[in-house]
């Protein structure tokens, strides 16, 4: 600490010295000031509320020496006065919104009439910022319309504060009037004597200053504690409902075999939830939360590889076995009659031994697929080290962006391809195949093309296609990808087989076909909806991310997939609410993988122009929010694919299809509103709780803003997921009916 104090003070010694030196008027017209925003006790802390944090640093140097600052004595000022101070010496008008007042000391190079003149200026700012406060006022509105009259303020029914200070300022401005016109009717005996009482117009303007910029800054801080105190106890009272819904559905959820791997991932998972909770009382762990969710999420997926780990060593064992109830094994042995021994699935291997089923070589792909999931992760991280701490160290990111820019589009163009197939293959290996999805596939072609030639024309400078040429590739590609989301929606529920092709018959002449249920239709326009909607926004995200973001829009589509493909395989079967916390999770932590911070400067602002000709605050405001919550709202939508994987257990085996249907939308609505509402309520009661504190501007309140356009993010997901199983389902039904 030391070392970098000594090495400021000479910094701020050279540039006085070169001030100093100079033969120019530049020097003797030069005010350096050297402010600081908070202090710092002798450990080095400066995030508390004493008084060696709180008081800051206001040093002026200049050549001409000051009037009327002591050199003995040290002055105390707000920073807030170093606002309107700096405005008027650098010629420009004051913010309207200042409450603070001009350091008249400073002015020593203007003569009184100028100083005098800085003062009214002061004056009828902060007037007009007392009338915005109190438009019901008739005195300030009377002044503000310039009739400032004694018998036009008597009498009027104001508060005691705000007629004071239009006492005050009424009083200023006559003095100063006064001074004006003896000044300008005085010869020049009596007009020195005149210059020599401006000291006095100067008080009174100055009484009113800070009595306006005292009231007008306790008026900014207080707050209706009864307003808090009722929206406080309601967002609690809230929180707790939904706490109790959550836990009544997830208790009573379906569950695949009555066999479970325990509790400890659900023990994790809960205290996961308290902790990351806890750690937003922290400003550094605000600012650092990126490793709070990191570490959650690695934490979630060492405790599956646990147990697939453990599954493997069972499976090997000749004991190993899940056990069914009698009605599922029923059920079970009269669906293998109808289907022959080669027509069974080779990867599950089911057999069939004195009412016990066994399963095989379906572990190791879980395996796999969570090392998938631990190796995006781990890239991922490593791609932007974001937060305060670290983030100067190299990066993945840095490393692309200083090296050549061959580099740089290769890694775009790999992460174009590799969305591209993988969003063609999730539409096209559905079975049987529709023209719809040859449609759908041929369009996210199409889309794909445009944004590589988009991509193209942004990374060569001399590109032949014009900026408006460019700006329709990324309005086709909005088209595109909106029209293909949405003609999967309202086209797939209507064109969806009611039969499913099962192979040949005994005589292997004819095709044997098995009728679907509702549930079995159901789950697959699910599953179709929610893989060309992730497949259409992830390629959105190529367009709209900075070029370092392409390469982890895919790493988050493959992990994503990753683990759908592990819950859907999981033996033994997990909480449907453990699997929707998992994705929740992933998904924050990839909003961070994406290079997002808690701060508002690494809002990617100018993404939020890409396919606009002229400037537009919504349009702007809904591409930006695409960008920065990319990685939550893709999560979300992979719910709709987890959700059409889901398989009722043998004690729902029968249940009808209303109940399954309420079942699924109810946890996969209240489990991320019930994460979300507890991360916006205990936010909003830290919030309350560090009003006082030093960073609660520059730290908690952004990140307060993160967690309401988090809100945001959460419920747009839960409407899309909503409408979608929703519209589904009366389409189904109605076809069955």
């Amino acid at each position: 600490m030391v070392s970098k104090l000594n090495e400021m003070d000479s910094i701020i010694e050279e540039v006085d010295a070169s001030l100093i030196s100079s033969d120019s008027l530049l020097g003797y017209h030069t005010l350096l000031m050297v402010v600081s925003d908070h202090g710092m006790t002798d450990g080095g802390n400066h995030g508390g509320a004493t008084s060696q944090e709180t008081d800051a640093l206001a040093l002026f140097i200049a050549k001409r020496k000051f009037q009327y600052f002591s050199e003995t004595h040290n002055q105390e000022a707000f920073q807030v006065d170093i606002v309107p101070t700096l405005a008027l010496l650098l010629g420009v008008p004051i913010p309207k919104n200042n409450v603070g007042v001009v350091l008249l000391d400073l002015f020593s190079s203007l003569n009184v009439t100028e100083k005098l003149r800085a003062l009214e200026l002061n004056s009828w700012q902060l007037m007009r910022l007392l009338h915005v406060r109190s438009p019901k006022s008739l005195c300030v509105a009377s002044i503000c319309s310039d009739k400032i009259t004694i018998e036009g303020l008597e009498g009027v029914e104001d508060g005691e504060d705000i007629f004071r200070l239009c006492s005050m300022f009424r009083l200023a401005a006559e003095m100063h009037q006064l001074w004006k016109c003896q000044l300008l009717g005085s010869d020049k005996g009596s007009s020195s004597a005149n210059l020599s009482n401006w000291k006095t117009v100067a008080e009174a303007y100055m009484l009113f200053l800070r009595s306006a910029s005292s009231w007008l800054a306790r008026g900014t801080t207080e707050k209706k504690m009864l307003f808090i105190y009722v929206g406080g106890l309601f967002m609690l009272f809230s929180l707790v409902i939904i706490i109790w819904v959550a836990f009544l559905l997830c208790k009573g959820s379906f569950k695949c075999f009555t066999w479970q791997a325990g509790s400890l991932e659900e023990i994790v998972a809960v205290g996961g939830v308290a902790v990351h909770a806890i750690t937003l009382g922290s400003s550094s762990l605000v600012e650092e939360e990126q490793v709070t969710w990191y570490y959650l999420v690695t934490t979630i997926c060492f405790i599956f590889i646990r147990h697939a780990c453990q599954s493997v060593y069972l499976e090997s064992s000749p004991q190993w076995k899940f056990t069914f109830s009698s009605s599922l094994i029923s059920e079970l042995l009269k669906t293998s009659n109808q289907i022959t021994a080669s027509e069974k699935p080779k990867k599950l291997k089911v057999q069939l031994i004195d009412g016990t089923i066994s399963y095989g070589g379906i572990m190791k792909a879980q395996f796999l697929m969570l090392i998938v999931v631990v190796i995006s992760g781990r890239v991922l991280r490593g791609w932007h080290r974001s937060g305060v701490n670290w983030a100067h160290l190299c990066d993945i990111a840095k490393w692309l962006e200083d090296s050549n820019s061959l580099a740089l589009i290769t890694v775009r163009l790999i992460s174009l391809l590799l969305v591209t197939t993988v969003g063609c293959i999730l539409v096209l290996e559905m079975r049987p195949r529709l023209f719809l999805q040859k449609l759908i596939a041929v369009n996210m072609a199409i889309a794909s093309f445009l944004t590589m030639s988009y991509i193209l024309w942004t990374h060569n400078s001399t590109a032949w296609l014009s900026g408006s040429m460019s700006i329709l590739l990324a309005q086709l590609v909005y088209a595109i990808l909106g029209g293909t989301s949405l003609l999967a929606l309202l086209f797939s529920p209507w064109l969806a087989l009611d039969y499913c092709k099962m192979g040949k018959d005994g005589h292997g002449s004819n095709d044997k076909f098995v009728s679907l249920t509702f549930k079995a239709r159901e789950q697959a326009c699910l599953n179709f909806i929610g893989r060309v909607f992730l497949s259409c926004w992830c390629l959105l995200q190529l367009l709209l991310q900075q070029p370092v973001n392409t390469g982890p829009v895919g790493l988050l589509m493959l992990q994503l997939l990753a683990i759908i493909s592990f819950f859907n395989n999981a033996r033994p079967a997990y909480s449907l609410w453990m699997k929707v916390l998992t994705l929740f999770w992933m998904g924050s932590a990839g909003h961070f993988g994406l290079g997002n911070t808690n701060t508002l400067a690494t809002v990617d602002v100018a993404g939020a122009y890409i396919g606009l000709r002229s400037h537009s605050i919504l349009l702007t405001g809904i591409l930006a929010f695409i960008i920065t919550y990319a990685s939550p709202i893709m999560f979300m939508l992979g719910l709709l694919v987890l959700a059409s994987m889901f398989h009722t257990s043998e004690a729902h085996a029968q249940e009808k299809w209303q109940n399954w249907l309420f079942h699924v939308v109810a946890v996969f609505c209240v489990v991320p509103l019930t994460l979300n509402a507890v991360m916006l309520t205990t936010f909003t009661g830290i919030m309350f709780l560090m009003q006082g504190h030093l960073f609660v501007w520059s730290v908690f309140a952004p990140k307060y803003l993160y967690i309401c356009a988090s809100t945001i993010s959460t419920y747009l997901g839960v409407f899309i997921n909503t409408i979608t199983v929703l519209y589904t389902s009366l389409v189904v039904f109605y076809r069955e009916a």
